[in-house]
């Protein structure tokens, strides 16, 4: 099963239903490094830290114009 496929899996499975369309849309447009580290976490047992890759991987995406951060997303916010 190609990467991708895997992690969309994870998406499913794991992230909040609320959550499943901004993550899916994130996978769909990260790199392959990002989405080998997501599921590296993941085999982990470290999802918090798959969730960080997200919020990491969003905020790469919308510098890079791939993606747009509007007020009511919840990847790729700061921290703080």
């Amino acid at each position: 099963m190609p990467l991708l496929e895997k992690c969309l899996g994870i998406v499913n499975l794991e992230i909040a239903s609320d959550f499943r369309k901004e993550a899916t849309e994130i996978l769909k447009n990260a790199n392959k490094n990002r989405l080998k580290e997501f599921y590296s976490y993941f085999k982990k047992r470290q999802m918090n830290i798959s969730c960080l890759v997200l919020d990491v991987t969003k905020k790469e995406l919308v510098k890079e114009g791939k993606m747009m951060q509007k007020s009511d997303d919840s990847f790729g916010k700061d921290f703080i």
